[in-house]
């Protein structure tokens, strides 16, 4: 773990680092309009049940994602791309081992290094990557998991100036397995801020800070309604989403931080696991379609209150434009804490219009919801937990 001070030098290092880095060009920060979709109406089926929380669902349009795609799509027909794939993964380039991009370079930290993104879509956007490799298709390392959550921390202490941004709060994302929306084979977790956006209002802040965070409204209802407060457990949503809210010790060495984060890291892998069970236990003699078989992906969000589990089952959505044709949307741990992107005007009018709105985006990406078995189980690393329906 670094020290105290490297810590509290890290956020203005940050600051004058992405200030140099787009003053050069070296970070491209696309241009983009955000529109805030609100939640589809809840199904017929769920009237008798009480009114679900509203979640105001982050839609971001960079129209220079698809000119990227392009580019990287004509690349790839001038490449012979399919022996580049029949190598292992440790065999292809590893865009994260040194000599480091300088003009990405943010700090260098006993087992990891902080580079900035160098498409950056949201402002201070950066990653802790691990010195040695380590693969994504695995949890994060204990040590990775400890700092970032390290990093979340110092980021709610610093004070607004270079490297933090006024009124928004720092969520840490870890995209893992080949289905989460994973971009590199190098172990690496990102960071974004999450502000409020234009026509919110601070009243959808909870009294525990959730809410810039747009998913984290949700929280409130899981812990002041339902008592949820130190378990693993399910948001209400039509796919699995497990939370195991945060409150590690305070002044212990760093090894007991590791031990405590890994362990809610265990259960909420505990909760994955034995949601799929109860799927193929679901599955089994019945015409539901087969379960996935082969390693997990999941998406993971850490903010400073929370750690959140999102199991995956498709990396895309495809979503039907109004011209009769399909678009794959890009699916990745950011749609799951609230914030979508689309590369147009088209794919945005089409998401708009979608049957079911960003919940049937999200839910046909993830893990269709399972009896939820984790009531009642308080503080363990390995728990009975699936996510529900509504």
């Amino acid at each position: 773990m670094p020290l105290p001070a490297q810590l509290r030098a890290f956020f203005p290092a940050l600051g004058a680092a992405f200030a140099r880095a787009t003053g050069s060009g070296a970070v491209v920060c696309p241009a983009s309009r955000v529109v805030l979709l609100p939640d589809a109406p809840a199904p017929e089926a769920d009237a008798g049940a009480s009114a679900r929380t509203p979640i105001a669902w982050r839609v971001r349009c960079v129209p220079a994602l698809g000119e990227k795609q392009r580019a990287r799509q004509q690349r790839a027909a001038q490449q012979d791309a399919a022996q580049q794939q029949q190598k292992p993964a440790e065999e292809q380039k590893d865009v994260f081992a040194p000599p480091y991009d300088s003009d990405l370079f943010v700090a260098e930290l006993p087992e990891h290094t902080v580079l900035l993104n160098k498409y950056a879509l949201l402002p201070l956007h950066f990653l802790l990557v691990t010195k040695e490799f380590a693969s994504q298709k695995l949890p994060p390392p204990p040590a990775t998991l400890a700092l970032a959550y390290a990093l979340l921390q110092e980021h709610a202490r610093s004070p607004v100036g270079e490297g933090r941004s006024a009124d928004a709060e720092l969520m840490a994302f870890y995209n893992c397995g080949p289905l989460s929306g994973a971009s590199q084979p190098h172990c690496h977790v990102q960071f974004i801020e999450c502000s409020l956006e234009a026509g919110e209002t601070e009243d959808v802040v909870g009294k525990r800070g959730e809410g810039r965070v747009p998913v984290e409204r949700l929280l409130h209802t899981c812990i002041e309604q339902e008592g949820r407060d130190d378990s693993i457990f399910a948001l209400p949503l039509p796919y699995q989403h497990f939370v195991a809210l945060l409150s590690p010790p305070e002044g212990e060495a760093s090894s007991a931080r590791e031990s405590y984060l890994m362990s809610k890291l265990l259960g909420l892998l505990d909760a994955l696991f034995k949601a799929k069970l109860s799927a193929v236990a679901g599955a089994s003699g019945s015409a539901a379609a087969p379960v996935r078989s082969g390693p997990p992906s999941f998406n993971l969000l850490m903010t400073a209150r929370a750690l959140h589990l999102v199991p995956r089952t498709q990396e895309d959505f495809e979503l039907p434009l109004a011209s009769g044709e399909k678009t794959a949307l890009s699916i990745n741990s950011m749609a799951y804490a609230g914030h979508l992107l689309t590369k147009s005007e088209e794919e945005l009018q089409a998401l708009q219009a979608l049957s079911g709105g960003v919940r049937a985006v999200l839910q046909s990406a993830g893990a269709s919801g399972v009896q939820d078995v984790t009531m009642g189980v308080q503080d363990e690393p390995a728990v009975a937990a699936s996510g529900t329906k509504e």
